[in-house]
């Protein structure tokens, strides 16, 4: 997520839609337990997860510890992010 602008929200791509359920990837693209959440292996509720809040958002702060990951209403008006193959060159 390095190329997120610095001091932002970014949507991750992460949802959890039901209490008891693991925080995952859309499409299953990475494992959700790999990315720095602000609470560190805690529940989902502990990094706010509520049935308002299922999708997970990273806030760049320019500092690679201190970035992290935290649900968020998925209605909220966050920075996106794309899937892009940075392997192949620009044409």
């Amino acid at each position: 997520m390095t190329f997120t602008p610095q001091y932002f929200w970014t949507w991750t791509g992460i949802v959890q839609d039901r209490d008891g359920e693991r925080p995952h990837f859309k499409g299953g693209a990475l494992d959700a337990s790999r990315v720095n959440w602000l609470v560190k292996a805690s529940s989902s509720a502990s990094n706010g997860w509520t049935p308002a809040s299922k999708c997970a958002a990273y806030y760049n702060m320019d500092l690679v510890g201190s970035n992290y990951v935290y649900f968020y209403p998925c209605s909220n008006q966050y920075n996106s992010i794309c899937k892009k193959n940075l392997g192949n060159p620009l044409l």
